[in-house]
């Protein structure tokens, strides 16, 4: 992936970076959820 710095797409690109960035947080997230959920499941 290469980022071409013209001033014109910068604020595009950092705006798609930056929804990349949350949605991988979100799924990290609701990753970290469901194995907490999982492992306090005392019915297996």
């Amino acid at each position: 992936m290469s980022l071409n710095m013209y001033l014109g797409e910068v604020q595009s690109q950092t705006q798609s970076m930056n929804a990349v960035c949350t949605a991988t947080i979100q799924g990290m997230e609701q990753a970290i959820q469901s194995i907490d959920a999982f492992t306090s499941d005392t019915v297996l």
